[in-house]
């Protein structure tokens, strides 16, 4: 008996330490080529989770790649997430181990960048779908809203309800613009 117990409370505790290993993962991201326009410049990212790291992150389109390079305010490199025929992976040596995978924070980028039309037609045969009102895009899967990604003057906030993550996308000149962080 209390082996089992002593089992099931090391069970529950991987599962709660897994975090983003448990949300199911979307369909991919649509072709690199339906990119639409240019790329946003370098931008101050926030990620709030049960911590809160303030970083820069430059995202950047090769042939047949997008690359994101997390660094810190400093400037730092802290790890490149590159996304091509392979999928998504970090590379490069790792400064900072975060606590998402690649394909989550790829998934969720990808999501913000895509127009909702875009997203639907690459997941036509899929339970996950998009929809657009205004300044506020809503990824689902089925019946479950799985993340919402809003406007807020300059500001881009992409709150993933599953995971339990808020990413706040803004431009570096904080004098100009800054997110709400609550």
């Amino acid at each position: 008996m209390t082996g089992n117990r002593l089992l099931v409370g090391m069970l529950l505790t991987v599962l709660s330490l897994s975090g983003c290993a448990l949300v199911q993962q979307a369909p991919g991201i649509p072709a690199l080529s339906t990119l639409p326009g240019e790329l946003p410049p370098t931008q101050r990212l926030t990620i709030k989770h049960q911590q809160q790291h303030e970083l820069l992150v430059a995202i950047g389109q090769g042939e047949d790649s997008l690359r994101v390079v997390l660094l810190t305010a400093e400037g730092q490199r802290l790890l490149t997430l590159v996304h091509d025929a392979e999928g998504s992976r970090f590379i490069t040596q790792q400064a900072w181990q975060p606590p998402f995978s690649a394909d989550w924070l790829m998934s969720r980028l990808a999501w913000d960048i895509w127009p909702a039309a875009t997203l639907n037609q690459h997941w036509q045969r899929s339970r996950w779908h998009a929809d657009e009102q205004g300044a506020t895009k809503r990824i689902w899967r089925g019946r479950t809203l799985v993340s919402r990604h809003r406007s807020v003057a300059q500001c881009r906030i992409i709150e993933d309800f599953e995971a339990g993550y808020t990413l706040y996308l803004q431009p570096l000149d904080r004098s100009e613009t800054e997110c709400q962080l609550p």
